[in-house]
């Protein structure tokens, strides 16, 4: 499986990228949202992960780009925002799942899986 990753703490794309990888998937990994738009446009994936607060295009106008171009493809939202607004906004864009941060790897991958 071919996953694009938005996340732009260093730090944690680093844990998120090498944990997928680690269970066997092929993970291409972005941290703003500049770039991340040119490859969403050029693109294509099997699973997006993107990150609501990221520098240039947030996660939410990436996926409204991803959307625009595939309304099936599965994305998961993940960010520390605890502001519900934003939760229901991701979700409006068409988002499958979201996570709040801090997560538990585990947490992510079932999601993945199902």
């Amino acid at each position: 499986m071919k996953i694009f990753l938005l996340e732009d703490d260093f730090s944690l794309n680093k844990i998120i990228k090498n944990s997928l990888q680690s269970k066997g998937f092929f993970i291409d990994s972005y941290k703003d949202g500049y770039k991340a738009i040119d490859v969403v446009i050029n693109s294509k994936y099997d699973l997006y992960i993107l990150d609501i607060n990221v520098l240039g295009f947030d996660g939410h106008k990436v996926l409204e780009v991803i959307r625009s171009q595939d309304k099936e493809v599965p994305v998961i939202m993940i960010s520390a925002e605890i502001d519900i607004e934003n939760i229901k906004k991701s979700y409006s864009l068409g988002c499958n799942d979201h996570i709040k941060k801090p997560f538990d790897f585990e947490e992510l991958y079932l999601k993945i899986q199902y």
